[in-house]
């Protein structure tokens, strides 16, 4: 009888969200050291003055001394007005 198993690799993400300004309108991200891979691909605040990195392992050092958030922080300020319309 064949037993098969099933790996799961749960990856734990720390996101920031930083001011888009502070990084000098995102000339500053090192996207080799984040899961956004362009500026197409950041999900901006409805004023575009903030962003959301995210990232595992050690911190990317232009991220260094900003606030880290687990995914359930993260969620639940990006329900807030500020990220999305209450249409």
């Amino acid at each position: 009888m064949k037993s098969s198993f099933t790996t799961i690799i749960v990856l734990t993400f720390k996101l920031i969200i930083c001011f888009a300004n502070s990084l000098h309108n995102v000339s500053n991200i090192n996207f080799s050291e984040v899961y956004e891979n362009s500026e197409d691909t950041l999900r901006l605040s409805l004023d575009g003055s903030k962003t959301v990195l995210k990232f595992t392992g050690n911190t990317p050092t232009f991220l260094v001394g900003l606030t880290q958030y687990n995914h359930t922080e993260i969620k639940q300020i990006m329900q807030s007005s500020e990220w999305v319309t209450n249409d």
